[in-house]
């Protein structure tokens, strides 16, 4: 026979849910408020990271500016995911030691729960700090001679308003201030003239890093059809602009720099003397004047020619190299994350 439920077993039951209702409404606004929350912080967290590596590269390519990254560090940090009335606040560091951009994103929500307690909205807050740091190595594309960096480089575009107008000459032979020569080298051992021609007009078809042998095959020299195929980046096509200089573009060469340059005078001989690379720089490749064609020992060489450029900061792909303790800033760097 069936029993029913005692009325009085039922109405407690009854307050007993009435007297859960609230706590069980007050668990799902709970979860509710903290899903904003977290919800909220990611969104601020993209969007400070992405205001923070906006404005390092402004901080680095062909034409670098502190004013550039910060305004432009807030700008980003308050794209979607982050919202126009987001309170954001941007520290830029700029320094021969140190350049980074920081970003700081908050915003007060509304909460659902809270309320019960006298609390009707919470900030909620992100940062992320990006670094501009030399590079440690170099995309494909390195020409096959290597520089002593220039003791008076003045990075064009840079901050100080030089805005491009500093030239400077690679020359066999320099004689005065903003002139720099260059001994030639290769990646590998042996290497044909054929080859070498090649990897003036095209760079070397393989990643350069500060671990990477550098050959000395000579001096710098000036033969004729070295010369040609050195200046056969100005009819390569490709990007034109130095404002938009980036890795790749023929007229932008990756060099790598190296503590000596040696001072042998053999060609061919293969010696790694005063060859080991500490960096890479940017020189962007304006034009070229071939000058005289001489006859030396029945072969032509320009012997007066000179190379017009200027040297530049380029932002190369996060991951590049592995940054070096104590390497030197010669305007090669890579853009990343850090905080």
């Amino acid at each position: 026979m069936r029993m029913n439920a005692p009325k009085k077993i039922k109405g407690q039951v009854l307050l007993l849910a009435v007297a859960l209702l609230p706590i069980v409404v007050g668990l799902g606004a709970l979860v509710a408020d903290l899903g904003v929350l977290y919800l909220t912080k990611s969104e601020l967290q993209t969007a400070a990271e992405q205001g923070a590596l906006a404005g390092c590269h402004d901080l680095n390519g062909g034409h670098p500016s502190p004013t550039n990254a910060y305004s432009n560090g807030i700008a980003y940090a308050k794209k979607s995911p982050g919202k126009s009335s987001d309170t954001v606040a941007a520290t830029v560091t700029y320094t021969a030691t140190q350049k980074s951009v920081k970003v700081f994103a908050s915003r007060a929500i509304n909460l659902f729960f809270a309320p019960i307690w006298g609390k009707d909205s919470s900030a909620v807050s992100a940062s992320a700090t990006a670094r501009l740091t030399p590079t440690s190595s170099i995309p494909p594309g390195a020409p096959p001679f290597v520089i002593k960096a220039p003791t008076d480089i003045i990075w064009q575009g840079g901050p100080q308003g030089d805005s491009y107008s500093q030239p400077y000459y690679m020359k066999k032979t320099p004689t005065k201030a903003q002139e720099f020569t260059y001994v030639n080298g290769v990646f590998k051992n042996p290497t044909s003239y054929d080859a070498y021609l090649d990897l003036l007009a095209d760079g070397y078809s393989k990643a350069v890093n500060l671990n990477t042998v550098m050959y000395h095959i000579g001096p710098a020299t000036a033969s004729e059809s070295a010369v040609n195929s050195f200046a056969s980046r100005l009819t390569a096509g490709g990007n034109q602009d130095i404002l938009q200089a980036k890795a790749g573009d023929p007229r932008l060469m990756l060099i790598p720099v190296v503590e000596t340059l040696s001072t042998s005078t053999r060609l061919w001989d293969y010696s790694t003397s005063g060859m080991k690379i500490v960096g890479f720089v940017g020189f962007w490749f304006d034009s070229i004047n071939k000058g005289k064609l001489y006859y030396v020992n029945g072969s032509r060489y320009y012997l007066d020619y000179v190379v017009t450029g200027r040297f530049v900061r380029v932002a190369l792909p996060t991951g590049t190299g592995n940054v070096v303790p104590g390497q030197q800033w010669y305007g090669v760097g890579n853009v990343q994350l850090v905080e």
